[in-house]
């Protein structure tokens, strides 16, 4: 290395220090003022985040043989109904009233839902 080149970064650490000190004395002096700007932002922040909602989402996909659920239901018709027709019947017969009751109630999710939430 150069002795030029040792000169300069010990020169270069100096200029860092005194600009370091510089606004070390800076923020000393305004430090009220920083807190305030702070203490500002921390309070609009908690605002916004009371008017946040939570919001919870969820998908399933259920893969279901037709055959296999719906022959025993259609074994007295005289006709057998095309696919669309059958995932319309299977579609109904997993979405029943019945069934969504039962599987609600099933893993406690029938919490009473006047707790505001």
């Amino acid at each position: 290395m150069p002795p030029d080149a040792s000169a300069q970064a010990q020169h270069g650490g100096a200029d860092f220090m005194e600009w370091l000190r510089a606004w070390s004395l800076v923020l000393h002096k305004r430090r009220w003022l920083a807190f305030g700007v702070a203490t500002v932002c921390a309070a609009i922040s908690a605002a916004a985040l009371q008017f946040y909602r939570d919001r919870y989402e969820s998908t399933a996909r259920v893969y279901v043989d037709t055959q296999t659920v719906l022959k025993p239901l259609m074994e007295g018709l005289t006709y057998q109904p095309d696919i669309d027709q059958q995932l319309r019947m299977l579609a109904r017969t997993l979405i029943s009233r019945e069934n969504v009751e039962r599987l609600i109630a099933t893993p406690g999710l029938d919490l009473d839902a006047g707790d505001g939430r």
